[in-house]
C-alpha cells in the first residue's frame, strides 16, 4: 500500500513533526519513514500508525 506522499509531507510539517519526530510519535522507523515519502509500498499497519501519530484517519493519506 502507498502514502499520498503530498497529502503526509503537507501534514507532517502543519503538525510541526520532521520525519524522526514522527517516528518517535509514531513507532515507525526513520526508514520505514523516508521511504513512504519517497513513493515505496509500506504496510496497512504502518499507515494507521503514521495517521494515528498526525491526529488524522489513515485514509486521509492513503493513495487511491
Amino acid at each position: 500500500m502507498k502514502v499520498d506522499v503530498t497529502k503526509l509531507k503537507i501534514i507532517s510539517a502543519e503538525k510541526g513533526l520532521n520525519v524522526q519526530a514522527l517516528a518517535d510519535a509514531s513507532g515507525v522507523s526513520f526508514t520505514t519513514i523516508v521511504n513512504a515519502r519517497s513513493g515505496k509500498k509500506v504496510s496497512e499497519r504502518t499507515i494507521v500508525k503514521l495517521a494515528k501519530a498526525l491526529g488524522i484517519n489513515a485514509r486521509d493519506i492513503m493513495k487511491e
